[in-house]
């Protein structure tokens, strides 16, 4: 009987150990299978390639009489491309006032703080993006105004707005972007060529919104083919100050209360200017009003009075 418990015992522990080899066998190959189906859509998915950005001028002046500027961008792309150029401004903290009506005025009712969007946003493409890439994928890279509302962080001074309240919030800072022309999108303004050496020859050509602050911009061209992003450049755009402009932003900066008594003194002689301006109009729309009639004098009335009291 002892002979038999030991040789049942035995033959226990050799099945267990067949066992623990084979589940060791089936969690090394689901292992491997797991590994092959991460890599295998790595490797089947093109990689974006770079392509060139000509920009032109990749810097603008801003003097004193600045209204915006003409800017050209070209370059070329993988053949049957289309094409998307996206221009961003830094991220700001941006801080607004809120206005509320208290009785019969309207006074600042609280402070809305928005951050992580970008100070500007324009999208031109060579037709509807809507039409060669996936939500999905504008959504990852942040290219219309919703993937940039679901980035946007807002806080007011009395803490965490509730949801009803940050949708008002976030549609009135969309709709304010649009309204000063930073937010912009436009189909079918990218025009693009197909050329005889097998590539796609693009050209932009706009005006730089002149409500854009002075700072760098990042310009980004995207390639896109069978709904994926095949290739992509980019390049940077300086807004400076020069002259007139520079040299008060300057004063700003270093010499704040010279900055306040210059300001003041301008204003005083624009005022008097204007006054000036303003009396020497009415006094010559006086002098060419019309012939004037002539006045008797008071000698002559008297005369041409005793005359027909005399008849």
């Amino acid at each position: 009987m002892a002979l038999k418990s030991e040789n049942t015992l035995r033959e226990r522990s050799c099945a267990t150990r067949v066992v623990v080899r084979r589940r060791a066998v089936l969690w090394l190959l689901a292992f491997a299978f797991g590994l092959l189906a991460c890599a295998c859509p790595l490797a089947a998915a093109p990689q974006p390639v770079s392509i060139p950005l000509k920009l032109s001028p990749d810097v603008i002046q801003m003097s004193t009489f600045y209204n915006g500027a003409p800017i050209r961008m070209e370059g070329t792309a993988p053949g049957g491309s289309k094409i998307m150029i996206v221009l961003r401004g830094v991220e700001k903290d941006e801080l607004f006032n809120k206005k509320g009506r208290v009785g019969p005025i309207w006074v600042n009712t609280d402070k809305v703080h928005v951050t992580g969007t970008p100070s500007l946003f324009l999208r031109f493409s060579s037709e509807d993006v809507h039409t060669f890439l996936s939500h999905e994928m504008i959504d990852a890279y942040a290219l219309d105004e919703a993937s940039i509302k679901k980035r946007m962080q807002i806080r007011t001074s009395k803490g965490q707005p509730d949801p009803q309240y940050w949708e008002i919030l976030a549609n009135s800072y969309l709709d304010l972007k649009k309204s000063d022309g930073n937010y912009r999108r436009v189909a079918d303004r990218v025009h693009v060529t197909e050329g005889a050496d097998g590539l796609t020859h693009y050209t932009l050509a706009f005006n730089w919104p002149k409500t854009a602050p002075p700072g760098s911009y990042q310009i980004e061209v995207y390639a896109c083919r069978d709904g994926a992003i095949v290739g992509h450049g980019g390049a940077v755009l300086r807004l400076v100050e020069v002259g007139f402009p520079a040299f008060m932003v300057n004063l700003a900066h270093t010499h704040p209360y010279g900055y306040g008594l210059l300001a003041v003194l301008m204003a005083v002689i624009a005022g008097f200017g204007i006054d000036a301006i303003a009396s020497r109009l009415r006094g010559g729309r006086r002098r060419v009003s019309g012939e004037r009639v002539p006045v008797p004098e008071p000698e002559q009335v008297r005369a041409a009075s005793a005359r027909h009291g005399g008849h």
